[in-house]
């Protein structure tokens, strides 16, 4: 799946209860690829979530210069494979939310990230 330049105005609006993904993946082949662009939330939901990479055993994921907005979570998942997370940055995450909490024997690239809640989990640095 490839997200070039797009603008997600508000997922959520609704507040159900229910939650709401910009991105869940739930097979483990699936590649991601998300690169300018602004994914929101709606500021009145907790339950509105940006990018879930699920259990990722054979794919693999990019995710540069984007905005995430009044979303619980922005980046979490687990994959054994590479990941390259540069340039993004968050707004107005939930308060128990979680900006980026990648899991699993992968490695990342991971250089000019803002996150206004802290990582909770990175996968291993490594360089290009």
């Amino acid at each position: 799946m490839e997200i070039n330049n797009v603008d997600i105005a508000t997922i959520g609006r609704a507040n159900d209860g229910r939650n709401y993904y910009v991105v869940d993946f739930r097979a483990a082949t699936n590649s991601l690829v998300v690169r300018n662009s602004q994914l929101r939330g709606s500021p009145s939901n907790s339950h509105v979530h940006g990018i879930n990479i699920g259990i990722n055993t054979m794919g693999s994921t990019i995710i540069q210069n984007c905005v995430f907005d009044f979303l619980d979570d922005s980046i979490v998942g687990t994959t054994n494979n590479r990941v390259v997370v540069t340039g993004n940055t968050s707004f107005n995450t939930n308060s128990s939310g979680k900006s980026v909490d990648l899991h699993g024997t992968g490695s990342m690239v991971y250089v000019g990230n803002y996150w206004d809640i802290p990582p909770t989990a990175l996968l291993p640095i490594i360089s290009n």
